[in-house]
């Protein structure tokens, strides 16, 4: 009997920091994940810089497992560092070293697919130039009508909903909706 759907063997998760500990986008990032691996497939999320405070209250190794889903954290470290200098360095580490990590997959034929689930157009957009280079397909997780949120304001944010709600979602080659309105927004 043939497959009547053709199921990606290596997926990557991209563009949400805070995994495994986090809330509601961390979750659903958990609960996509424990799917595809329970369907057979190889998820590494990767997450460019640490978000966890430096208190030490959450142990978390900078590359492991969690739950049979693979995760690393390109920066090196899991926690938001206090020192302006040396967190905003990581950031940069954290950024280059992703983008070594995905050519590095790509090579090695580990990447078929990203998941991006970013609420910044410069991430999603970003996303899909490096998905266009390497030659993997991008799905857009789309949790949200950015416009209708009224306590962004901030001319910046504005923008930033105007060009995600118009401009983010063709720059994926499938969408993720996360309800009926928004699946009718991106038809």
């Amino acid at each position: 009997m043939a497959e009547a759907y053709h199921v990606s063997k290596h997926i990557v998760y991209l563009g949400e920091t805070g995994f495994p500990y986090g809330l509601a986008p961390i979750q659903r990032q958990i609960l996509i994940s424990l799917g595809l691996v329970d369907a057979g497939v190889q998820v590494l999320v990767i997450s460019n810089k640490g978000v966890f405070p430096a208190d030490g209250s959450i142990q978390l190794s900078p590359r492991g497992s969690y739950r049979g889903i693979e995760y690393i954290y390109t920066s090196g470290e899991t926690h938001r560092r206090p020192q302006f200098w040396l967190r905003n360095w990581l950031k940069i580490k954290g950024f280059i070293k992703e983008l070594t990590l995905l050519v590095h997959l790509k090579r090695t034929g580990k990447i078929d697919a990203a998941i991006v689930a970013s609420m910044r157009f410069q991430s999603i957009f970003y996303y899909f130039l490096i998905s266009r280079l390497l030659r993997f397909k991008v799905l857009l997780s789309y949790v949200e009508y950015s416009g209708s949120i009224s306590t962004r304001s901030k001319w910046r944010d504005r923008v930033n909903d105007f060009l995600i709600d118009r401009y983010g979602i063709g720059c994926a080659d499938a969408v993720l909706p996360i309800s009926h309105f928004l699946q009718q927004h991106v038809s």
